[in-house]
């Protein structure tokens, strides 16, 4: 069951462990298309969650600690996408309203998800976005 409420228990869900190597994000984008490819979301919606992903990964490369581990879910059969990147911590920059030379992806990532955020719980943190699956 998801975190995000008692109504929000998956309708197909997969997990993977990511090597904390600067391919990481590369390897998460691939296994995410070929699940959403497996689960038949269109290709548009795919690839806003592959950038989603990738972002995610990356910040917890740049970051964070410990091992990655990367989570999909279909929720509500199936009209939600829930994205989750668990580390070691410590908790992700916020995002900068004057990105500079970094930052710019988690202001991409709030725009193309419906909501987005982290949590910590036990010294790990999870990083998490929810898009429409349609």
């Amino acid at each position: 069951m998801l975190r995000t409420g008692a109504t929000d228990v998956p309708d197909a869900s997969i997990t993977t462990l990511l090597d904390r190597h600067p391919a990481a994000a590369r390897s998460a984008r691939v296994w995410t298309r070929d699940a959403l490819r497996t689960w038949g979301v269109p290709a548009g919606v795919s690839e806003d969650v592959e950038l989603v992903i990738t972002e995610l990964v990356s910040n917890s490369l740049l970051h964070a600690t410990g091992g990655i581990r990367a989570r999909l879910a279909l929720l509500r059969g199936p009209e939600e996408l829930r994205l989750e990147v668990h580390d070691g911590g410590p908790a992700p920059v916020q995002v900068s309203r004057d990105p500079g030379t970094g930052g710019r992806g988690l202001v991409i990532t709030a725009a193309l998800t419906d909501r987005c955020g982290w949590e910590m719980t036990c010294g790990r943190t999870t990083a998490w976005a929810t898009l429409h699956a349609a």
